[in-house]
């Protein structure tokens, strides 16, 4: 077992995390009151606006009462009965409500992927050129990579890009820098080494020009993954401390539901472990172990379904196990890697995106 249990575990976990983002931070005129949105004359009859606005209403309501699948549930009926009507405020405002609950999630299992789809379905005819539209196209990209599902994955990724408006706001920028970002990952997992460095290349060159820490933090993530993955462990080293170290500085540029220092630390203690300093990875590992059951206990605690095995936390499991079997701890590495390995085979796991 000690020579094996790595590659055994392994055959059922992924090592590499690679950060596919859920945040969404963008600012829009859909951020208006009730009662300005719902005065305005859209050729709409009063009382089905009053409809749309009290299912609005009761999302929110859900949301502040620990029912977040409730309130998801609610805004796409809201979202779904606006466009029945053609009512496009109320489509605006809905895919706005969804988007900002739907990210505080953490994760896309396929039950949140079959609501983006819906939401993608209804407003499409009204958002050709959208940074809505364009997110969830990205977050549906990143559901099909992580269920294997490469081509539909790939599709998703060139509708995110089609669907940005063509102008240099904020926004729009900060949206192509995370389909890039998010692209060169699909592309790396594929081994497709020159679409993966393009395509973070652009995305590099957007976040330092708009100065956006967020994004930047990512890409150090992603470069530092690149490096690993080709056995350049300084490289590696460098660009994940850098992007530890910068989003430890600015741990508020992180948007709610957002995992991507511990995505970057999950991928740093791979790369302190292979460089034979497992003491180091075991520290940080415990840290963010103690994190994570924080996240996941205000999750529940606010409504939204959490998968049976969470993803990240189950990876840093296995890195407490792989540290103490580099340190020739074999008894607790077995304690830690082979339960792990059972409740993995039993239950499987959701993937995590952030």
């Amino acid at each position: 077992m000690r020579g094996g249990i790595k590659y055994k575990f392994l055959s059922r976990l992924t090592v590499v995390f690679i950060c596919v983002t859920l945040c969404f931070t963008g600012k829009s005129s859909a951020q208006i009151s009730h009662n300005e949105l719902f005065k305005k004359k859209e050729g709409v009859a009063p009382e089905t606006r009053e409809r749309i606005a009290e299912l609005m209403q009761s999302s929110k309501v859900a949301l502040a009462n620990g029912q977040a699948d409730e309130a998801l549930k609610t805004i796409v009926d809201a979202i779904r009965q606006s466009v029945h009507i053609g009512f496009v405020p109320g489509i605006d405002t809905g895919t706005y409500y969804f988007m900002t609950i739907f990210s505080q999630s953490g994760y896309t299992g396929k039950g949140r992927a079959a609501q983006v789809q819906e939401v993608i379905d209804l407003i499409s005819p009204y958002k050709e050129h959208n940074v809505y539209l364009s997110w969830l196209h990205d977050v549906l990209a990143g559901y099909f990579f992580e269920t294997g599902h490469y081509a539909q994955g790939l599709l998703e990724y060139e509708k995110a890009l089609k669907a940005l408006p063509n102008d240099t706001s904020r926004n729009v920028q900060e949206m192509m820098a995370t389909i890039y970002t998010n692209l060169s990952g699909a592309w790396a997992t594929l081994d497709e080494e020159v679409e993966a460095r393009s395509a973070l290349e652009k995305a590099e060159n957007i976040a330092l020009r708009q100065k956006n820490i967020h994004r930047q933090i990512s890409v150090l993530q992603h470069k530092g993954i690149r490096y690993m993955n080709n056995k350049q462990l300084d490289s590696a080293l460098y660009f994940l401390s850098s992007s530890y170290d910068l989003s430890t500085k600015y741990p508020d540029k992180h948007p709610p539901g957002c995992r991507c220092r511990q995505y970057t630390v999950a991928n740093l203690c791979i790369v302190l472990i292979q460089m034979g300093n497992p003491d180091s990875a075991l520290t940080m590992v415990h840290t963010e172990q103690k994190v994570l059951e924080r996240q996941l206990l205000t999750l529940k605690e606010k409504g939204y379904s959490t998968p049976k095995m969470d993803a990240l936390g189950a990876f840093f499991n296995y890195l407490e196990g792989y540290a103490y079997f580099r340190k020739k701890n074999y008894n607790r590495a077995e304690n830690i890697l082979l339960p792990l390995l059972a409740q993995v085979q039993k239950e499987g796991i959701e993937k995590n995106e952030s």
